[in-house]
């Protein structure tokens, strides 16, 4: 897979780049690519957190492989609210709430808890988590478990999403499935 540029050129029949077109194409027209929006850029705009920092990093690194980012809606819901008003139990904290989340994901991953694959680089995966806020998301559900577990316990599903990095490199990003 090539990793587009800002200033290159897609041929719009076949989808080669810069020039470089597939077998029998033969077309003439091609699209620039006006801007591209960067992994690097989303975390420095805070649109995606990087969990590759202190305590994160020591913890993705004993389950996971790839660097691991998740979008700030999941990340600030799930695994550390910002929200003043976010009165989580005084047990709760950033390591447990983030290695639950890297934990269900592995076991989804070795097929120990069901998992639902999209395509080859998407899979949905639960895992139960409290959450302050009474609103319930369109990815969460209160199940048998949830009732029974502490105040604000739901079933919350995430989309794991792995694709190539800036420079090419494998990553992957934790979502809402909504989220792209």
């Amino acid at each position: 897979m090539a990793l587009l540029h800002t200033g290159d050129r897609i041929c719009a029949s076949c989808g080669g780049i810069n020039g470089r077109h597939r077998a029998a194409c033969s077309g003439d027209e091609s699209i620039d690519v006006l801007n591209v929006y960067t992994r690097r850029q989303a975390i420095d705009d805070g649109i995606l957190v990087d969990c590759e920092q202190a305590p994160m990093v020591e913890m993705r690194r004993q389950l996971m492989k790839w660097p691991l980012a998740m979008t700030a809606t999941a990340f600030h819901r799930y695994v550390w609210a910002i929200d003043e008003e976010a009165n989580l139990p005084p047990d709760q904290s950033l390591e447990g709430r983030f290695w639950d989340v890297v934990w269900m994901f592995h076991a989804a991953v070795k097929g120990k808890v069901p998992a639902r694959r999209i395509d080859p680089c998407n899979l949905l995966f639960d895992f139960y988590c409290i959450v302050a806020d009474p609103a319930l998301w369109s990815n969460e559900r209160i199940d048998a478990t949830a009732r029974s577990g502490p105040e604000g316990m739901r079933l919350v599903t995430l989309k794991a999403v792995s694709g190539p990095g800036d420079d090419g490199e494998p990553v992957m990003t934790f979502m809402l499935p909504e989220e792209d």
